[in-house]
């Protein structure tokens, strides 16, 4: 519960949280010099999909250049901004990350960005199909039991499915 929204620094009170060496995937959140300092505080790794504009001038200078990779240093913390082509939406992203030199492939990249949509399919099932944005409470107790139970029934049934695909065999294998 909160009285402001600031995507920012409700990602920096998160990673303060989070594992070290745990990885972290950002969809066009504004990279921020704060963000990175909280990660290199955590001792924990980032991966940023970087917006065009509005960004720190080193991101939206390498957009415009035809490099593919680049590294550049930001509070005294190396980061690497790599260019990859996205057919399906026929643009060029740009992702910025601290993670170890060995996982900077274009593979590994798209593997750990394509892990995000589990999260816009976990919101979209929370928010279309719990209807978790329509109230029946006025009061903030009230909105917390409803979101909990929301919570709860959502995962419930994401670990019947889970167990049920265990039990069933594979007639093809």
């Amino acid at each position: 519960y909160a009285t402001r929204s600031d995507e920012i620094t409700d990602a920096i009170d998160m990673v303060r949280h989070f594992e070290r060496n745990s990885v972290t995937l950002y969809d066009r959140l504004f990279i921020s010099r704060r963000a990175i300092l909280a990660h290199k505080s955590a001792k924990n790794y980032f991966l940023f999909r970087c917006r065009r504009k509005g960004v720190i001038k080193e991101i939206q200078d390498f957009y415009k250049t035809l490099s593919l990779r680049k590294k550049i240093t930001i509070e005294d913390v190396e980061i690497t901004l790599i260019k990859i082509y996205n057919p399906k939406a026929k643009e060029v992203n740009v992702f910025a990350t601290n993670l170890p030199e060995e996982w900077l492939t274009k593979n590994i990249i798209e593997s750990l960005y394509a892990k995000r949509w589990e999260v816009e399919n976990s919101y979209r099932d929370f928010v279309q199909n719990l209807r978790a944005n329509q109230w029946h409470s006025k009061h903030l107790n009230g909105i917390l039991q409803e979101l909990y139970a929301a919570f709860w029934l959502l995962n419930f049934t994401r670990l019947q499915i889970i167990i049920r695909q265990k039990k069933e065999k594979n007639p093809f294998a």
